[in-house]
């Protein structure tokens, strides 16, 4: 999951799934739980909280159990090379950009891991360009190439 704090979007408030079967949501779709607070800190975990641009893969894994395997890593490589092929399209405006990983098992979802993304600016005189879904459909059909 790749969730975005602070972005100026354009989107439906429906969940909705882009052509490349990434699943595009307003919110983290799981509990960012109490013992993730004391791990990453409570104004990273709020940022995760509250983001608004969420954009999500799944899998139905062979080892849910196993955490940094090659499909976990696939995954959130597709994410990371989505969202920097939205970039081509005009800067996203957003506070903090966040990969997470991991599985969901009987009991629930499990974060096995966070990664920040590097930020990206803008520079100046540029023109406020909100994500909206021909954006996302245009990164992820060069995405899918």
């Amino acid at each position: 999951m790749l969730a975005v704090s602070g972005a100026y979007t354009s989107l439906p408030a429906l969940d909705y799934q882009l052509t490349d079967h990434t699943w595009l949501l307003n919110h983290v779709p799981v509990e960012v739980e109490e013992h993730w607070v004391e791990w990453i800190g409570t104004l990273r975990a709020d940022q995760m909280r509250h983001a608004n641009l969420v954009l999500l893969r799944v899998l139905h894994s062979q080892n849910p159990e196993l955490a940094g395997d090659a499909e976990q890593l696939g995954l959130t490589q597709h994410l990371n090379k989505l969202f920097s092929l939205l970039q081509l399209s005009g800067i996203p405006e957003y506070w903090e950009a966040d990969i997470l990983a991991g599985s969901v098992l009987q009991h629930g979802a499990i974060i096995r891991q966070v990664s920040r993304l590097p930020k990206f600016h803008n520079t100046k005189g540029y023109a406020r360009k909100p994500v909206d879904i021909a954006r996302l459909e245009t990164a992820a059909s060069y995405c899918q190439r």
